[in-house]
């Protein structure tokens, strides 16, 4: 038997056995002894919380677009635990069905009874938002270490925004193109502007880029064609965000075709006819 005792018992085993005598003073044998155990220290805090998906892939940033996936913990010491109850808490709208949004463990499905360490299945169900976890260790005499340090995960499957996209000249002379457009994700990682040669896209023009870390709706980017010869060129633009949902691959065809003429027109005389009045015929070509 273990027990929390109360206040005033020491920590430690105790022992001890009865044994029954009756009115005329017969004494019964002993009883087995019996042992308690008093215990009043919590188990140590679980530590190292972690989410893994179920391609087995790390969320080492907090951000993930697989719906299932694995938490686990260890505890930083040994320690007497029973079981580990484990708690989740997210304030997306609804999740609860009219519940109050809070710490739960009103399923036994929140407890393991591992006990030196151990995992619980997750499954977002397909609602985004962020989820907090924590997990308490207990141990045989009820003692609780208390939550771990809370764990937050991200479940995102929505790719960003790629819209209204533009050249500010889709033939030009100048030395520079200018990329408008709007760029949008809760959880944006960047986005890319590249310039290629042909229109399927396979190859780039090695050093013309942009990156963006933030959303951006009007300029997206600003693009040095110096060096470029004259000729039909294609910007391609593509995004990221934290949970690896991209959009702008190559199949999703989100570039803009542009021209760059910087070659002056020619002109040919061919013949000036003549004339008595200050307008001569000029015969000859342009090009």
């Amino acid at each position: 038997t273990v027990t929390r005792g109360n206040s005033n018992t020491p920590e430690g085993n105790y022992y001890w056995q009865v044994r029954a005598i009756d009115a005329a003073g017969n004494t019964g044998p002993w009883s087995t002894i019996y042992k308690v155990t008093v215990d009043v220290t919590a188990p140590a805090v679980p530590s190292n919380l972690s989410w893994l998906d179920s391609n087995n892939q790390n969320t080492s940033n907090g951000f993930t677009n697989i719906q299932k996936g694995t938490l686990s913990w260890k505890n930083a010491t040994p320690s007497d635990v029973d079981h580990y109850v484990y708690k989740f808490w997210t304030d997306i709208p609804d999740y609860f069905k009219g519940q109050d949004n809070a710490w739960t463990t009103s399923s036994n499905g929140y407890i393991t009874t591992t006990p030196t360490g151990g995992s619980i299945w997750t499954d977002f169900a397909n609602k985004e938002g962020t989820y907090y976890f924590c997990v308490e260790a207990v141990d045989r005499a009820n003692n609780n270490s208390g939550c771990s340090d809370t764990l937050a995960i991200t479940y995102d499957k929505t790719a960003p925004v790629i819209e209204n996209l533009s050249i500010t000249k889709d033939l030009t002379n100048e030395y520079s193109v200018i990329l408008d457009g709007k760029v949008f994700d809760t959880n944006l990682k960047n986005y890319n502007v590249r310039i290629y040669e042909d229109n399927k896209l396979n190859q780039v023009k090695p050093g013309i880029a942009y990156t963006g870390t933030s959303n951006a709706d009007g300029e997206l980017a600003t693009l040095n064609i110096r060096n470029l010869a004259d000729g039909r060129y294609w910007v391609r633009i593509w995004a990221e965000d934290q949970a690896g949902n991209r959009r702008g691959n190559i199949g999703d065809n989100i570039y803009i075709p542009f021209t760059i003429d910087r070659t002056p027109p020619e002109v040919t005389t061919r013949s000036i006819a003549a004339s008595t009045n200050t307008r001569p015929t000029i015969t000859g070509t342009v090009k």
